[in-house]
């Protein structure tokens, strides 16, 4: 069996992030329109596996324009594509990194740290809407993040530290 080398990985990941932001930057702006249209759908189907959650939290089966709760998922829906792309344009900043062999530069601290602010705005918008209305998935996406910023964080430190040591080493050599 042929083994893949972290070379190919790199770069398979990379395109594969490329892919995923090029996807992000075309379907985020119909977000809206597939919101509006497959509202009923997507709550006739959570009625059918789910009758206690579908029937007590939703009386119609569409979903007006103009309600609190529409604007909220619009506005959550928009919030998230646009920071989830700006991660998305983070971690190929790394992949390129680790593709030109500087993985301990201060650029890939900056990229983490970027990463980790990032989930915190996710972690902002989903505790306002989570205080609006309240939901078990909105509860587990906030708690996501939460370990994704903080790992980002440690990681941004670590990766500071080892960039400020290879720096060291590099004057000293």
């Amino acid at each position: 069996m042929k083994n893949i080398s972290t070379d190919r990985l790199g770069k398979i990941l990379k395109w594969m992030l490329i892919f995923i932001f090029v996807l992000g930057i075309f379907l985020t702006p119909f977000c809206h329109y597939l919101l509006h249209t497959y509202y009923g759908e997507i709550w006739s189907i959570v009625d059918a596996d789910f009758p206690s959650i579908g029937s007590n939290t939703r009386a119609a089966a569409e979903m007006p324009s103009g309600s609190a709760e529409y604007n909220f998922l619009v506005g959550e829906i928009y919030i998230f594509g646009a920071v989830m792309l700006g991660i998305v344009v983070q971690l190929i900043r790394i992949c390129r990194n680790i593709e030109l062999n500087i993985p301990f530069d201060m650029t890939t601290h900056n990229s983490l740290k970027n990463i980790a602010l990032c989930s915190l705005v996710l972690i902002l918008a989903f505790a306002v809407k989570f205080a609006f209305f309240a939901s078990l998935p909105g509860l587990l996406i906030i708690f996501t993040f939460v370990i994704v910023g903080m790992f980002a964080s440690v990681f941004s430190q670590l990766f500071k530290r080892a960039a400020q040591y290879k720096e060291e080493n590099d004057y000293t050599i």
